[in-house]
């Protein structure tokens, strides 16, 4: 499928890929997830049925990761073993990452073994904050690339060069929306609103490109998510990345987003690799195994120290130019700033004043359509953007 592709034509897109409204096991599971009063057996219920998910969850049970004396043969006992919140995390991602792969391309298995060890870093992140939110962390995690594997089943002639010549998240958005109009996390955005995902899974999938201000307040599990998503996304996941003089990964957003230290980082990463050598075990044949683990996770220190660095340098950038502009949209608030590489940044604010919406714009490229959607702002009639669209222009000139 090689037709033009644009945030108009995405949603048809998507629907010839032959994807489903919502998956039916899936769903059922994202039910459960969203249940607090849900328990092993009812997990059971649903797994029990799906004999390839099932094969997994036993050969993950009698790993050396367990290291059991005697064979599991039973799969309430394998579920126990592996305790809620991972039989949460990895079945769901299971049957999303199935229903969304179901003829995997080298590009898209690349892509999931590492959103796998994402989904880990994430998962990892939230147990050492003390938040109860490790199974949809994770599920964040596996998802924040969701779109990179199905922009490569509609774009299979140009997308893999496009992936291949991009160098970090922020480079492949630009490459990605430069070749296409449409980025992953547009992609991500228009699967979270067809598969119906609650705000708490949603949001932060969508906005993960997006900083965060500060540390989420307690209680707030959207915002914990949005800044995991924030932080673990950043990340190149590359062995070739690694670095010998890497000690340990930048102390100061770690510490400003979670209160960590980089010590505490440091373990969250061991841990998660640790994670990773399980998780994998379920999602084999639908990823490629990561190779060199360790070198990789010497290779995240490093990432995390340098995309943090260049990401607070452009926010740094960014907030010492002139204030941005704000504009009255039918009753709505949007507020523009100058960015980095001459694109604005539009936020949609709240009754407060509090940005709610981000996105990045380029003044020369955007229509009414394309701000719209961006912002979340469909049901408002062209004509009221007429103020802030002749600002883009005169950016533009």
């Amino acid at each position: 499928m090689s037709d033009e592709l644009t945030l108009e034509t995405l949603d048809d897109a998507l629907s010839r890929l032959g994807l489903q409204t919502q998956p039916s096991v899936a769903l059922r599971l994202l039910t459960l997830a969203q249940d607090p009063n849900a328990q092993i057996s009812d997990y059971c219920a649903v797994v029990e049925k799906d004999w390839a998910l099932t094969g997994r969850i036993f050969r993950l049970a009698n790993s050396a990761f367990f290291a059991q004396r005697e064979p599991v043969t039973k799969l309430q006992r394998a579920l126990v073993l592996l305790g809620l919140n991972r039989v949460r995390a990895v079945t769901l991602g299971f049957h999303l990452c199935r229903s969304l792969s179901p003829d995997a391309s080298d590009l898209t298995r690349r892509v999931w073994a590492e959103s796998i060890y994402r989904a880990c870093l994430a998962a990892s992140l939230a147990e050492r904050v003390g938040s109860d939110v490790n199974a949809e962390a994770f599920v964040v995690g596996l998802m924040l690339d969701v779109g990179v594997p199905l922009l490569d089943r509609l774009q299979p002639e140009r997308y893999p060069e496009v992936y291949a010549g991009a160098k970090g998240p922020a480079a492949l958005m630009n490459a990605e929306r430069d070749t296409f109009e449409v980025t992953h996390v547009d992609v991500a955005e228009s699967l979270t609103k067809r598969w119906r995902f609650p705000d708490q899974l949603a949001q932060p999938i969508i906005r993960h490109h997006q900083r965060p201000k500060g540390r989420a307040k307690d209680g707030d599990e959207i915002a914990l998510l949005n800044r995991i998503a924030y932080y673990t996304g950043a990340i190149v996941l590359d062995p070739e990345a690694a670095s010998p003089s890497a000690e340990r990964p930048l102390e100061g957003l770690a510490g400003e987003l979670f209160g960590l230290s980089g010590e505490d980082i440091a373990e969250v990463v061991a841990h998660a690799t640790d994670e990773y050598r399980g998780a994998s075990l379920i999602f084999e044949d639908l990823a490629e195994p990561i190779a060199e683990l360790e070198r990789l996770q010497e290779g995240v220190h490093e990432q995390l120290l340098g995309a943090m660095d260049d990401q607070m340098a452009e926010a740094i950038w960014s907030e010492t130019q002139a204030a941005g502009e704000r504009f009255s949209i039918a009753g709505q608030r949007v507020e523009l700033e100058p960015s980095a590489g001459g694109e604005v940044r539009a936020y949609l604010l709240d009754e407060e004043g509090e940005r709610i919406i981000g996105a990045n714009l380029r003044p020369a490229r955007e229509t009414v359509a394309t701000i719209k959607r961006h912002l979340g702002m469909d049901d408002i009639a062209d004509e009221d953007f007429r103020e802030l669209m002749g600002f883009l222009k005169s950016l533009a000139a």
